[in-house]
């Protein structure tokens, strides 16, 4: 854990917990500020669900072919895709984007968080090195609601909020740029 590799893809996941959460958690309220009926923007979740499954399974054999700092930054630049159109809801045509960006980066999120600890660091330790993430993770998790609720009393929207979640996906790219898989000591 004192590694930047390990912080670099914690950063990842961190960023993916916070974002989804809180989008999760105010998707009523979101649909409402953007015009969107309740009972429409809920279904969001459906294509979601569906562009993610299918995104995981194509990560999976990925995985096998390609470095995995490759598709951190895949996921990353969909993750971006998918919050800035839920921030612009209200302009026509950002559901596709939206759907799109958020199933593919939460089929990255799935699958990859599986693969990268024993990729990047081996089995020994693994639970101790997983146990570090997940604590991170759940951390985001808890934060993501507070953030965009945050940013609704201050600016009067979820947008801002919105906006610093898609901040993450930068530096986590620029980290994956200059970050090294490490050696793992035993497999």
């Amino acid at each position: 854990i004192s590694t930047l590799a390990f912080w670099a893809v914690t950063l990842a996941f961190m960023s993916q917990a916070i974002s989804i959460t809180g989008i999760t958690f105010h998707i009523i309220s979101i649909g409402e500020e953007m015009g969107i009926a309740e009972a429409n923007i809920v279904w969001i979740f459906v294509p979601i669900a569906a562009v993610s499954t299918a995104v995981g399974f194509g990560i999976g054999i990925a995985c096998d072919y390609v470095r995995i700092q490759y598709l951190f930054m895949f996921m990353m630049v969909f993750q971006a895709i998918g919050i800035a159109s839920i921030a612009n809801l209200n302009i026509a045509g950002l559901i596709v984007p939206a759907v799109i960006g958020l199933g593919v980066s939460g089929g990255c999120f799935g699958t990859l968080s599986t693969v990268v600890l024993p990729r990047f660091f081996g089995r020994k330790h693994l639970g101790a090195i997983s146990g570090v993430q997940m604590m991170a993770i759940v951390i985001a998790s808890a934060l993501g609601p507070s953030l965009l609720a945050t940013s609704k009393s201050v600016t009067g929207s979820y947008s801002t909020g919105l906006y610093a979640c898609c901040l993450f996906a930068p530096v986590v790219v620029a980290l994956m740029i200059i970050v090294k898989a490490p050696q793992k000591t035993e497999v």
